[in-house]
């Protein structure tokens, strides 16, 4: 099944090699904060909600949908949280709803409190278009034993990042504020340095940058 079909040359990407790539890219940029997995899980099922014949038929102008219409964001997080619920909520069920929060908003970041103060993320999850087709075909990017093995791994990911972060809660104000500004101004590596306690000031140079600019 395709994904995507560039307009130059109409040359196809399946959505096993396009959530497979983004898979592999987003491990590697996550990898250096510890959160390869966590990641991993992201790239694998952005795109599943594209494993329908509905998606198929819009991606190749053979329907009268029009872009955004289809709702091809929820079913991976859909099938995650139900992954997580079937296997071992007390253990997977906050990392995979922390995963399913990036996946449904992959095309833009949204508001988790709709204007009635109700969740957005479970009116989204209760979407089910489709979903048979996607669980049908999910083996074509993973199979749901590689997809248990990442989700225990992204659990144990997250488990060691809040320690961390905990640990840095737990710091002197003079300590978190050099932290926090490597957080806030660095980048993948320099959070890893926050975590493992190897911040520097030279980490958070773009801090005074700006604050010199503001002036």
């Amino acid at each position: 099944m395709v994904a995507h079909i560039r307009e130059t040359d109409g040359q196809e990407q399946t959505v096993k090699a396009h959530c497979q790539g983004t898979a592999a890219l987003c491990s590697a940029y996550a990898s250096p904060v510890g959160a390869a997995r966590i990641a991993k899980l992201q790239g694998i099922l952005h795109d599943a909600g594209k494993l329908t014949e509905a998606f198929q038929s819009y991606i190749r102008q053979e329907s009268d949908a029009r872009r955004g219409e289809i709702d091809h964001s929820y079913a991976g997080a859909k099938y995650l949280c139900e992954l997580a619920e079937r296997t071992n909520p007390a253990v997977y069920g906050e990392v995979s709803r922390l995963i399913a929060h990036t996946i449904l908003s992959h095309h833009g970041i949204h508001d988790w409190l709709d204007s009635d103060d109700e969740d957005y993320m479970a009116k989204r999850l209760q979407n089910a278009d489709g979903f048979t087709e996607v669980t049908a075909h999910l083996h074509e990017i993973a199979s749901d034993a590689e997809l248990l093995t990442l989700l225990e791994q992204a659990a144990q990911e997250y488990s060691s990042l809040l320690s961390s972060l905990k640990d840095l809660a737990r710091q002197t104000s003079d300590e978190k504020q050099t932290k926090i500004k490597c957080l806030l101004f660095g980048n993948a590596g320099t959070l890893s340095a926050i975590l493992s306690d190897r911040c520097r000031p030279y980490q958070y140079r773009r801090f005074h940058v700006r604050q010199q600019y503001r002036k």
